[in-house]
């Protein structure tokens, strides 16, 4: 079906991280730090989960005395945490623990409770509070984790109220944090990000010629909310590994919308500054 619908076998999916494929062994090394450790504010596996330190020792010691059931899971667990970093097409928009190792789970588990049954059968007073703050960590990273992507689910509920009420045909945002904030609307209108003012240029020419009448904005931070400076301390911080965000020429912008589009406006909603308009078309 996806060969027939999108001329490649294994779908859209695969096509769109296409690139993410292509990279050097460098890229691939950072992106083994920031999937199991740390890197550019990306929680790793082993970082949200220090206990698999003590977990794979535990089954490095113990192999030749453990079931043939959890030899395969515990090998599973090692070869899985260093191959996916060098399979994946990318390291994630915001990873946080363990979103590129869901298939560990179970076996995970599995293999975790000897070990937390041996931790608490023992005596000694250390193992278990190391224990306990192990455990007490991977929770508070948990919460941690749940309320950035709470506060990520509210930019949908803000920006879906926008879209109601501007009814766009087509959004252009400056960045895919943007991007992504406009959720399960992103089926009902066209949306881009652009990331260079001549980008908005060749946008607004093209869109003259074919979609005349069609409803227009371009998104972007309200300048109180997200400074120059801080767009460029950002910006630089994404330079390591990430999506930039876009820095366009808004005298420029704001001129061409003029010239192109009718009922043109310029409004601050919650967060954001968007200049809105009714594309004219072609003379």
């Amino acid at each position: 079906m996806n060969e027939i619908l999108y001329d490649h076998i294994f779908g859209t999916r695969f096509v769109a991280n296409l690139s993410g494929f292509k990279v050097s062994f460098a890229q691939r090394l950072e992106w083994f730090q920031s999937l199991n450790f740390y890197a550019d504010k990306k929680i790793g596996f082993l970082a949200y989960l220090p206990i698999s330190f003590p977990l794979i020792f535990f089954y490095l010691t113990h192999f030749k005395t453990v079931s043939n059931i959890k030899k395969s899971l515990s090998l599973s667990l090692v070869l899985t945490i260093l191959v996916i970093p060098f399979i994946a097409p990318n390291d994630g928009f915001n990873n946080w623990g363990p979103r590129f190792y869901t298939v560990l789970i179970l076996p995970y588990l599995i293999l975790l409770k000897p070990l937390i049954v041996k931790i608490v059968a023992s005596k000694n007073w250390k193992f278990r509070m190391n224990l306990i703050l192990i455990i007490t960590y991977s929770f508070l990273l948990g919460i941690v984790g749940a309320k950035i992507q709470k506060s990520k689910t509210s930019l949908v509920k803000n920006f879906r109220s926008i879209t109601k009420e501007l009814n766009p045909d087509i959004i252009v945002f400056t960045d895919y944090l943007n991007l992504y904030s406009i959720g399960s609307d992103y089926t009902k209108h066209i949306s881009l990000v652009s990331y260079t003012t001549e980008k908005n240029d060749q946008l607004i020419k093209i869109l003259s010629e074919k979609m005349k009448n069609k409803k227009i904005i371009f998104v972007d931070w309200h300048p109180l909310i997200l400074t120059q400076e801080t767009r460029n301390i950002m910006n630089a911080e994404k330079a390591k590994g990430g999506y930039p965000i876009s820095h366009w020429d808004l005298n420029r912008l704001e001129s061409s919308l003029e010239k192109n589009t009718s009922n043109f406006h310029i409004l601050d909603k919650q967060l954001y500054r968007i200049w809105s308009g009714t594309i004219k078309g072609a003379n």
